[in-house]
């Protein structure tokens, strides 16, 4: 397993401040059969020059320069140029563990594996966030990966949770089965880029490995956590992209359900008026917003004209990130500026508790919320 080449690919675009973090992280891996290949697309700090910087201490480091086309674009080259026995790719603002890929190599099961799928940690400013795969750890063949992983892989019940997680960076893919498997993620997808390639990938695999194992460090920082809405055509086009590799791939009716919640997800917290629209919340109203996180964001960066006061129970924190959050208070004594209050939270248990808790606080508006 030694001799295993595993090419690891760091698309960057302006991540001066943290790239030298991310890469020396790689390079000094236990494991050394590494092929590291940094893909700038067209940055205009000082990333290309870090860059080239690493290449000449470690030859192992291979750097390529692009015109700016987007994360998809960035990682297609990458993969067109790798020449390892299996791929994993880096966020240019994260990092891993320094024993990452030597633990991964020695709990492979086999070469022959398609795809390796481990966990990750999500690194917040003020917490970590331990993220796992729903199924044991073991190697399923393909007529395990249809009975076990195919029913609840993209949507594991609850709204949202996914079975395996769609991350690429915490995958390891056979090259030579991620170049035959023909699968197409349209540069255009700007957000659920990840979920697009990796169950894309899954639905053609023959055999995949789960191991339970986080080592990987997905930093969450506070400019990342503020939203940026996205177009109607790039939620259209990750769910065509998806729909039609599992309707090819003769799988669409087991996981048609799954895709049409995990595309419900992605618009209610990058393009919300797709959904919200037709529930009429928002319209000819004084709205009072419940709810400072991914939806509340989405929701006041959409509706920003309708909302006259919105509230969370951590309004510091997002205070910190430039939002003009106040405290849950503020929804009794303000009574008189909104007509509505919307509960911007996407479980629809918590929703209810909360409402229940704003009604005995004395609130006598109507409460709305969001459910499936």
């Amino acid at each position: 397993m030694d001799e295993l080449c595993i090419s690891v690919i760091v698309p960057i675009f302006n991540a001066e401040q943290y790239l030298v973090k991310c890469i020396d992280s790689i390079i000094r891996q236990t494991y050394k059969n590494l092929e590291i290949l940094l893909i700038d697309d067209g940055s205009t700090d000082r990333s290309l020059d870090i860059c080239n910087e690493f290449s000449r201490r470690d030859d192992r480091v291979v750097v390529i320069h692009k015109d700016n086309a987007g994360l998809v674009a960035a990682r297609k080259t990458g993969i067109e140029n790798a020449t390892g026995t299996y791929i994993t790719f880096v966020d240019a603002d994260d990092y891993v563990d320094i024993d990452t890929y030597e633990i991964l190599v020695k709990k492979l099961d086999s070469p022959e594996v398609d795809i390796v799928a481990f966990g990750l940690l999500e690194e917040y400013p003020d917490r970590t966030i331990k993220k796992e795969n729903h199924y044991p750890s073991m190697t399923y063949c393909r007529e395990q990966i249809e009975e076990v992983l195919f029913p609840s892989m993209l949507s594991y019940g609850s709204f949202f949770d996914f079975g395996i997680l769609p991350n690429l960076v915490c995958k390891l893919i056979r090259r030579s089965f991620l170049n035959g498997s023909e699968i197409e993620v349209d540069d255009c997808v700007t957000v659920g880029e990840d979920a697009d390639a990796t169950f894309q990938l899954l639905v053609n695999a023959k055999s995949v490995q789960i191991i339970d194992y986080a080592p990987y460090h997905y930093c969450k920082r506070s400019d990342s956590m503020m939203w940026r809405g996205i177009s109607a055509a790039s939620v259209s086009k990750l769910e065509r992209d998806l729909s039609s590799t599992f309707l090819k791939a003769g799988v669409q009716g087991i996981l048609e359900k799954q895709l049409e919640d995990y595309i419900t997800f992605v618009s209610l917290l990058k393009h919300p008026q797709k959904i919200l629209n037709d529930m009429n919340v928002f319209k000819n109203k004084k709205i009072a917003l419940y709810g400072a996180g991914g939806f509340g964001q989405a929701i006041f960066g959409t509706y920003e004209n309708e909302i006259s006061v919105w509230v969370d129970s951590n309004y510091q924190k997002y205070e910190s990130m430039g939002y003009k959050v106040y405290p849950i208070e503020y929804l009794k004594s303000r009574q008189c500026e909104y007509d509505e209050i919307f509960v911007a939270i996407l479980t629809t248990q918590t929703c209810q508790v909360v409402k229940d808790n704003l009604i005995a606080m004395g609130i006598t508006k109507p409460i709305r919320f969001y459910s499936r």
